[in-house]
């Protein structure tokens, strides 16, 4: 993880969903913020940039983008077109996102910032439930609720229907 930005903890951001329909958790989408080289944080606000991540594999889109959603084929002297990188340990990833995920209760959606140690043990930095970083995975191709964006605009409209019903 280091190659990328060797000056910054390079994270992950796992989005996971807590189904209204069989109460599973599900990662959504996901992404891996890099760090601008002589930085100590990956932000995007703070000069990062932002490479989406392709759920099934752990491979790595041929670009990154920044705060604004510009796209670069080179950072940090990488060039993404010409490489295929993939997030090592993947699916060990992902089940520790779901870990992490089952035990919020009252959560349906987490946005976690994952590091990997240098035995490739993924570690939680910190989970976000508000400020969730939907444009994070947007400026990067994926639709922010997976293939779960039906359920969950079906389920929100059903209850805005009731409670719009219940409020007259």
């Amino acid at each position: 993880m280091s190659h990328f930005c060797a000056t910054s903890v390079n994270t992950l951001r796992i989005a996971t969903y807590r189904s209204v329909k069989d109460e599973q958790i599900h990662v959504i989408s996901s992404c891996m913020r890099i760090g601008k080289l002589g930085s100590f944080v990956d932000n995007a606000h703070a000069g990062g940039m932002v490479i989406g991540i392709n759920i099934d594999t752990g491979k790595l889109q041929n670009y990154a983008t920044d705060q604004y959603g510009c796209r670069y084929s080179n950072w940090n002297d990488i060039n993404f077109i010409q490489s295929e990188y993939f997030v090592p340990n993947w699916e060990n990833i992902l089940n520790f996102a779901r870990k992490v995920a089952i035990r919020n209760l009252h959560l349906r959606f987490l946005a976690l910032d994952i590091c990997i140690d240098k035995e490739g043990m993924p570690k939680l930095i910190e989970f976000n439930c508000v400020a969730f970083g939907y444009w994070l995975m947007m400026f990067n191709g994926y639709a922010p609720f997976g293939n779960y964006t039906d359920e969950i605009i079906d389920y929100c409209s059903k209850h805005k229907a009731e409670q719009m019903k219940i409020e007259c």
